[in-house]
């Protein structure tokens, strides 16, 4: 067993300056009147565990009457002399001043076990008959493989989009490669007749050599310059091609969105407006559900009370009243219940449903205003392109009539020497050449350029099946986490259970969908079935179990009178089971005749 401690708080909620409170091994009744400090004691054990981040919003922590520049201490005097100091920030928030909780606990994990009150997350969910999905997916740590999974699947999503682009590519380097054969088959066709052509002299040919060269020189810088802008319109061709066809995948991607979600603001707005209503219909069910079973206590009163005295009369309104007819009212209470709570889970499933539809429209959205960017710009680039290339195309125009000009000087020149037919011939085979040259070397740069994307595809091909393979490993991997932690929940609840001595239930489990049943006399039996006291005990066993398992180094545990004060009988045997426990349970009982103080005793 542990040695005793000694609590000692200052400005801690209603306790202004400071207190000192004993506390030993296993069971600590807290007794006081309203409004006195019980509160105040369990909110002292939750500063020794919250972390920095969770010291946000729990400036009412503080005494809200100590001097501003006072500090809240939570210090518990023993071998180690824990202690953490706080100021508040503002009216909302605290800080800590002697650094993180000593403990090293996840200080959302340790209120969510370590403290049985009444708006404990697990407790709640029980009394509403709800699925316990969430509080078992807590300890698995499950979040940050969803985390995880949606981090791959926009990677998938994004490798899969420029996939689709680098494939337009790959069906144009198709019909870039046969441009290149039929150019190269050209040249090699020109190159022969060149080699089978006569060297001419050209200082015979040409009487005026020195005109002649001077248009010669002329001609061929404008051929130069037509070549280039040959090359120069292939490219653009080229360019234009690849940006029509990726204008056309982007429409086509957004008519798909567009056609998906015809109104996407309208759907939102419906969308929203369904889950409000569906929200509506399910706090309507549970409202119903909580009549429903005001009026089988009720009937349940009437019931024992029949039974005991044998008086066939309501004791409510006196009217008469028969046990059977109790009973059949009871029978017709418990279908009407089991109805709604049907009701309400479908609610729940259509909650859920339309909500993955809501997230389904936000990505949606973001996509095509990512697409209509993107298609605005390329249309920008394809709008320049061309105008680049009517240019080009107009220039060319120019050059050209420039070259017939200077081709028709020259001709008069030589239209007196002989073999001119056949040196003009052999000139235009080797301009032909030279331009072919230009425009097989920037076809070559082009083709070696998408040569690359055959590589890149291939490696974004495995790595969406990489990307596909790991959110499938993370889904099992949680999956296995949350199952092996309700596995642990269902290995230690029902030995907690029986060690409190209750011999109620023959078993108690959380079913793979996780809902809690039990078993009572080989039957097996939904949470909504069960008494209110009988679903808190449950409750209270699952949270010693989760703290049995998951935060054994945390000393404390916190039973408010609310949680306990349900059933006599049941918190006398939980009294009497806590007391055998090594850590420090604290017991908050409300006692009208105390004092103006908490008093603390131990309960051996």
């Amino acid at each position: 067993m542990k040695e005793p401690v000694v609590l000692e708080i200052e400005n801690v909620g209603g306790f202004a300056g400071k207190h000192r409170f004993k506390l030993h091994a296993g069971l600590n009744v807290a007794r006081a009147s309203n409004a006195v400090g019980k509160t105040s004691l369990t909110r002292a054990i939750d500063l020794l565990a919250l972390s920095d981040s969770d010291l946000q919003g729990k400036g009412y922590y503080a005494n809200q009457f100590m001097p501003r520049e006072d500090q809240v201490v939570v210090r518990l005097a023993n071998g180690s002399n824990v202690e953490r100091r706080f100021r508040r920030v503002g009216e909302r928030d605290l800080k800590s001043v002697s650094g993180p909780s000593p403990f090293q606990l996840d200080g959302q994990r340790v209120a969510s076990v370590c403290f049985a009150v009444p708006d404990n997350e697990l407790i709640r969910s029980l009394l509403a008959g709800e699925s316990v999905n969430g509080y078992i997916e807590k300890f698995s740590d499950s979040e940050y493989y969803d985390v995880g999974a949606t981090i791959l699947r926009e990677l998938e999503e994004e490798a899969r989009n420029l996939l689709s682009s680098y494939r337009d590519d790959l069906i144009r380097l198709e019909s870039l490669n046969e441009s290149q054969e039929e150019l190269a088959k050209e040249r090699t066709n020109l190159e022969q007749s060149l080699t089978r052509m006569p060297t001419l002299d050209s200082s015979k040919i040409f009487a005026n050599q020195k005109k002649y060269s001077e248009l010669k020189a002329r001609r061929d810088k404008v051929e130069e310059q037509i070549a280039a802008d040959e090359a120069a319109l292939l490219l653009y061709a080229d360019r234009i091609k690849e940006w029509k066809s990726r204008i056309k995948f982007l429409r086509t991607d957004i008519d798909a969105i567009e056609k998906k979600f015809p109104r996407l603001e309208e759907g939102r707005k419906k969308l929203v407006a369904k889950i409000e209503e569906v929200k509506t219909k399910r706090d309507d069910i549970e409202t119903e559900q909580r009549a429903v079973d005001r009026e089988l206590k009720g009937i349940e009163q009437n019931e024992a009370q029949i039974s005991k005295f044998g008086r066939n009369k309501c004791f409510a309104c006196d009217r008469p009243l028969t046990l059977s007819q109790v009973r059949e009212i009871k029978t017709r209470k418990h279908a009407e219940l089991d109805a709604l709570g049907k009701d309400r889970k479908e609610a729940f499933r259509e909650l859920e449903d339309l909500k993955e539809e809501l997230e389904d429209l936000d990505r949606a959205e973001a996509r095509y205003a990512t697409q209509k960017d993107e298609l605005r710009r390329t249309e920008e680039d394809l709008a320049r392109a061309e105008s680049d290339e009517q240019a080009s195309q107009k220039r060319l125009s120019i050059l050209r009539a420039d070259a017939e000009a200077l081709g028709e000087e020259i001709e008069k020149l030589s239209s007196s020497v002989s073999d001119f037919k056949q040196w003009e011939k052999r000139e235009e085979v080797r301009h032909r050449l030279g331009s072919l040259e230009k425009q097989l070397k920037e076809l070559d740069s082009r083709i070696k350029e998408l040569t690359g994307r055959v590589s890149e595809v291939e490696f974004i091909e495995k790595n969406i099946e990489f990307l596909q393979a790991g959110r499938r490993h993370l889904q099992t991997r949680k999956e296995q986490l949350v199952e092996a932690v309700r596995a642990k929940f269902n290995e230690s609840v029902m030995t907690l259970y029986k060690a409190m001595g209750f011999r109620d239930f023959d078993e108690i489990h959380i079913t793979p969908d996780y809902a809690v049943r039990v078993v009572r006399k080989s039957k097996d039996f939904p949470l909504e079935a069960l008494a209110t006291s009988e679903r808190i005990t449950i409750a209270i066993a699952l949270l010693m179990a989760a703290k049995q398992e998951f935060l054994p180094n945390f000393p404390f545990f916190i039973l408010d009178e609310l949680v306990t004060s349900y059933d006599p009988k049941r918190f006398t045997k939980m009294k009497e089971f806590v007391k055998t426990l090594p850590d420090y349970v604290i017991m908050t009982q409300l006692d009208e005749k105390a004092t103006q103080e908490v008093m603390v005793t131990h309960e051996a």
